[in-house]
Parts: structure tokens; C-alpha cells; sequence
């Protein structure tokens, strides 16, 4: 498959509050080796620690916010790239007005995540 709309794919059912996730790309689309997606997160809401046994990168598209990679909080806004090493714990906080919109991506499909 060559193209896949966002529009087409179901967004996660998840339990976080203020989050949406929604993945793009992985073996449902055709992607034999990558995970692309993209994740929504309200203002004040955050994704909590959690770890990849896989390195995972973020791009944010819109919005301002703080990466949390290990024991440090970095701040991001758009046009930054965020990458968090393998096994690393890591997460974001929304501390904008605005909806913080970001893509992921891991270098493998269905990547196990471990939350803190």
C-alpha cells in the first residue's frame, strides 16, 4: 500500500485523559519494518513515562510543550524533533493554551510500550 489517510484509520482506544493517538503506518497498512502515527495532546494533559525496547522520534507539527526523556524536561515547539532512546522512559506534557500535535515513529511494528 502507498498511501494511507489519516482519515481512514481509527484513532486508540486509550484511557489516557486529553490524548489522542491514532497510528498511521504499521502491519494493518502494509508497513513491514516502521510505525508512523500521530498523537494529539489537550492543553494540560499529559502522556505519562513509558518505555520502547525500540528508540521512538516525535516531530511536532503545532503547539509547545515539555519532553520528558529520562530525568529531564525539555522544552519543545513546533518544528522540533524529539527522540527518545531505546528503553529510555519518556513523555510529554501540554503546557500551551493549544493542542499539541506530533508525529511518531518507531523503526519497528507493534513495539512493545512499558508505562512507569
Amino acid at each position: 500500500m502507498g498511501v494511507v489517510r489519516s482519515t481512514d484509520r481509527q484513532a486508540g482506544e486509550g484511557t489516557l485523559s486529553g490524548i489522542v493517538g491514532k497510528v498511521l503506518l504499521d502491519p494493518d497498512a502494509g508497513a513491514g519494518a516502521v510505525t508512523l502515527g500521530e498523537l494529539l495532546i489537550d492543553p494540560g494533559a499529559e502522556l505519562p513515562l513509558h518505555n520502547h525496547l525500540v528508540e521512538e522520534a516525535f516531530f511536532v507539527f503545532e503547539g509547545e510543550g515539555l519532553a520528558l526523556i529520562g530525568e529531564d524536561e525539555i522544552p519543545v515547539s513546533a518544528g522540533d524533533a524529539v527522540l527518545a532512546p531505546a528503553t529510555v522512559y519518556h513523555g510529554f506534557r501540554n503546557t500551551a493554551d493549544t493542542q499539541l500535535k506530533m508525529a511518531f515513529f518507531y523503526p519497528a511494528v507493534n513495539p512493545a510500550t512499558e508505562f512507569k
